[in-house]
């Protein structure tokens, strides 16, 4: 139990810091605008996937990433790894609120360590926090398929 309070409290200490949720609000909202736009230009660009905000988009992206990774060829499209990774969370939550009714976003408080705020979307009493996207989605357990982002979004809906 210490072990799990002590990764919480780390993880906490790593999130932004902000005088009050106004402020928190403003900047996760300028922070998801900023990733939208840059992220549909480098996918325009680059002819990447379509960038229509459907659920079917997100294999579309998943798909793109993992060949980026395989390949080692973010930077042969203007992009790092990690810039990639956050913006994928932003289209993400988008995708979850234009697409499953009474999801909305939100930005709250981390409840273990004072004045540090998380984003995320929420339906019901159900919150999904990615105040930094999929950052190292590669590493992560995958299914053969590599459609984890898609199944996060099923599973979102479903909730």
């Amino acid at each position: 139990m210490l072990y799990g309070l002590a990764l919480a409290e780390q993880y906490g200490k790593e999130l932004l810091s902000f005088e009050n949720k106004f402020a928190a609000n403003v900047y996760y909202y300028e922070y998801r605008h900023q990733q939208l736009a840059s992220f549909e230009s480098l996918c325009s660009e680059h002819e990447l996937f379509s960038f229509d905000f459907t659920p079917e988009s997100l294999l579309a992206m998943e798909d793109v990433y993992f060949e980026l990774c395989g390949h080692e060829a973010f930077e042969e499209i203007g992009a790092t790894q990690e810039g990639f990774e956050r913006a994928m969370g932003v289209y993400f939550g988008e995708v979850v609120i234009r697409n499953v009714e009474r999801a909305e976003w939100v930005v709250q408080e981390y409840p273990i360590v004072e004045g540090k705020y998380t984003m995320g979307i929420r339906k019901g009493w159900f919150t999904l926090n990615i105040p930094n996207g999929f950052v190292d989605h590669a590493y992560q357990p995958q299914h053969e398929d590599r459609c984890g982002i898609y199944r996060k979004y099923l599973a979102f809906a479903k909730s």
